[in-house]
């Protein structure tokens, strides 16, 4: 979770922080992925709804930001949505860093644009062993003078013997420093002040969420796998709910139809290679091989969970850092069908960037198109593109993952409109972000000629 440092706090009448039960009180969990764990689950938040706030000028605050306010800090001790080792974490920088915020480490005020201390961001997952891992990272203006930084080390010193040489799971403590009078809390430069190295781990296991009697013919192999690794830096994106993540990717792998294709390899896999030979490539519906293209693919989440059921498999984003964690990504997973590009699709041709990286697409059609955008959407030239494609070339099916369900339904109205060959054969629901609003959904649609096969 991300917390912010300031010299003004707003603090609620009836409490202090926000408790595991108040959490949960009134809270009416529903859908058909709906969160198993729906407490201490979170990696990163940003707001929080109270009611009833009292200004304070007390020189210093640590927590979340208060309600539509940018310079008002409301002080929290505990939140239920992180884990309980991450509370700790948050209460021992508060006290640590409280009693110099007057002298060597004063908080940043966005007013004046003053201070040293920032942010306060911790970073939680489990590796394959499911031991949990913590990254901190401490965001700050740049240091004015030597005694500054020396005191900011000190108190990663005093972290690392507590929750590190201990074994807790803290794995580094960073400092990421930056100039920018944004709130963004992502720096220009980073440093280590503790720790062996700069990142953690998180696995993924979207197969143990999928049904077995679904799959009858999946072997040992597929349902022990020890799933998908990826590891996290301090300014990459990752899924704010890791445990939701899982099933999140096992509906996006059911819906690509790519575990249809797997169970008929496993069935008869030679009559599918006599098929391939001696079929005209439109009567092959369910080949044991697929090409899968993922625009806007991040750090590869989605795609390298895809890849073990796919012959190719394409990244297409704009951010090359995140390229760069998905090739690292890829390399330390051993995937080597998967490769990711950079690519600005609001310049560049759709089509045209898609067969330069993928050759095998000139020959035959993409089997599955992943979409996974931001919040505002897919941009209407690429929707027009993706509608525009040549018959030989029309994606079998169409992913489209959302944290956004208005921005969806708009695109998904468009693309029915504009290519009617297609019919929206499933919707899902994945609860990603429990108590709150939002709502993760997964929208398949499918070349009409193809949706007996679903």
């Amino acid at each position: 979770m991300e917390f912010t440092f300031g010299t003004r706090s707003w603090r609620p009448n009836m409490t202090t922080s926000l408790s595991r039960e108040d959490a949960a009180t009134g809270m009416n969990e529903a859908g058909p992925q709906q969160a198993v764990r729906p407490l201490g689950t979170r990696t990163e938040a940003r707001a929080l709804r109270l009611e009833r706030l009292e200004d304070s000028t007390s020189g210093f605050a640590l927590g979340l930001h208060a309600p539509r306010r940018y310079d008002k800090v409301l002080c929290i001790e505990d939140c239920a949505l992180q884990l309980d080792l991450a509370n700790e974490i948050l209460r021992f920088v508060e006290r640590r860093c409280r009693p110099l915020a007057r002298s060597m480490l004063p908080p940043y005020d966005p007013v004046d644009h003053t201070g040293f201390l920032r942010n306060l961001v911790i970073r939680t997952a489990h590796d394959q062993q499911n031991k949990t891992q913590v990254m901190v990272n401490l965001v700050t203006c740049p240091p004015t003078n030597p005694q500054q930084q020396a005191a900011l080390v000190e108190i990663a010193a005093a972290l690392w013997k507590a929750f590190g040489e201990t074994n807790r799971g803290l794995v580094c403590v960073l400092q990421n420093i930056t100039s920018n009078r944004s709130g963004v809390a992502i720096g220009e430069t980073q440093r280590r002040l503790a720790g062996e190295r700069d990142t953690i781990e998180q696995a993924l296991r979207p197969l143990r969420h999928l049904d077995r009697q679904r799959y009858p013919t999946a072997d040992v192999s597929f349902w022990s796998a020890d799933g998908v690794r990826f590891r996290i830096s301090a300014n990459s994106f990752f899924q704010t709910n890791p445990s939701q993540a899982e099933r999140l990717m096992a509906v996006i792998l059911e819906g690509s139809g790519l575990l249809e294709r797997y169970q008929l390899a496993r069935q008869n896999p030679q009559s599918l290679l006599n098929q391939a030979l001696t079929c005209d490539h439109d009567e092959i519906q369910m080949t044991p091989s697929a090409l899968v293209v993922d625009l806007f693919c991040g750090t590869g989440t989605i795609a390298l969970c895809l890849a073990r059921f796919a012959e190719q498999v394409l990244g297409l984003e704009l951010v090359a850092s995140a390229v760069a964690d998905a090739r690292a990504n890829a390399q330390i997973n051993d995937i080597s069908n998967a490769v990711f590009e950079v690519a600005n699709l609001d310049k560049e041709d759709l089509w045209q960037t898609i067969l330069r990286r993928m050759p095998a697409a000139r020959d035959r059609p993409i089997d599955v198109l992943v979409m996974d955008p931001p919040r505002a959407g897919v941009h209407p030239r690429q929707l027009k593109a993706i509608a525009g494609a040549p018959p030989l070339s029309r994606p079998r099916r169409i992913v489209y993952v959302s944290c956004n369900p208005a921005t969806q339904t708009r695109d998904l109205e468009m693309l029915l409109r504009s290519a009617p060959w297609y019919a929206l054969t499933r919707i899902a629901l994945v609860d990603q972000f429990p108590h709150t609003p939002h709502i993760e959904t997964v929208a398949v649609l499918s070349l009409k000629e193809e949706t007996a096969f679903l």
